[in-house]
């Protein structure tokens, strides 16, 4: 038995299927907080006070503290960024987005999993008040930003997002 992919060429969903659809919604989030966690733990006990560990070719694990947005801008932003993504988190847990389809369900519970991975690093890492804490990234290309699993489900969950309402425009056109 296999499991059907993740398209939105179904209908929308209904009923106790749309129940179903945020379960699988919130559970992504959930497994991709954890994963976030562990691995940024891990990168913590292990890379603390070292050099880079090298990898693969370019890729090697880094560790790096980002008190600011994406790519490391807005440094001194941090609590404000840290409220903008509790409006976001707050958007997807009351937006309709996890019960369209199985596709949508999916992207949301990746982009809201990532999401909070983050805002759990802004609050608990805190030292000098509430959201002031700062994000552990590790994933270290060398060519391109230091990051971590958070960020790379979100960047999926959007990109998974878009092909969704693309396949499902196509579908109604």
């Amino acid at each position: 038995m296999t499991a059907a992919p993740l398209t939105d060429t179904e209908a929308p969903a209904s009923g106790s299927s749309k129940r179903q659809l945020r379960l699988l919604s919130y559970g992504v989030a959930a497994v991709v907080v954890l994963i976030d966690q562990l691995t940024k733990a891990l990168a913590e006990a292990r890379l603390t006070g070292e050099p880079p560990y090298e990898v693969i070719w370019k890729l090697q694990f880094n560790l790096f503290y980002n008190s600011g947005a994406s790519f490391s801008q807005g440094q001194e932003l941090g609590r404000w960024i840290g409220l903008l993504v509790v409006f976001v988190v707050i958007f997807l847990l009351r937006s309709k987005l996890s019960t369209l389809s199985r596709g949508h369900a999916f992207s949301a519970g990746l982009i809201l999993g990532g999401a909070l991975g983050n805002l759990v690093d802004r609050v608990f890492r805190a030292d000098d008040g509430i959201m002031s804490g700062s994000v552990v990234d590790w994933i270290d290309f060398q060519f391109f930003p230091i990051f971590n699993l958070a960020d790379t489900a979100i960047v999926i969950g959007v990109g998974l997002l878009v092909l969704s309402e693309f396949a499902l425009s196509r579908k109604q056109s």
